[in-house]
């Protein structure tokens, strides 16, 4: 499920500040999440931070494209599995992340360059 923008914004603002537990809190609190789910929501943004903002690049293209270029093929599980090996996410934060980009992508209207 992903997040509704405000609710993004407010736990990003939290998890700069390094407030970890407070961004799961607003994410639970404006969701109606459990806590256990809030937390992967966090989770996966803060992988998602990391990948951005990693300074080594991807052996080949960002990491985003290939698992759009992946999912855009019809190779969903194959995608999963790239995030979980260049990650570290357990596979349900990996399909986690992946929707949340699949709905970003999709939101923005924006093609992935390839």
């Amino acid at each position: 499920m992903p997040l509704p923008e405000e609710t993004r914004a407010r736990a990003l603002v939290l998890l700069g500040e390094g407030r970890t537990a407070d961004a799961a809190r607003v994410i639970q609190e404006d969701t109606g999440l459990e806590f256990e789910a809030a937390e992967r929501h966090v989770v996966n943004m803060l992988a998602a931070a990391r990948i951005r903002t990693n300074g080594d690049p991807w052996p080949d293209d960002q990491l985003a494209d290939r698992v759009g270029a992946l999912v855009d093929a019809g190779h969903t599980e194959r995608a999963i599995l790239l995030i979980r090996g260049e990650t570290g996410m357990s596979h349900a934060d990996a399909e986690s992340w992946m929707h949340e980009l699949m709905a970003r992508d999709a939101d923005q209207g924006e093609g992935r360059e390839r």
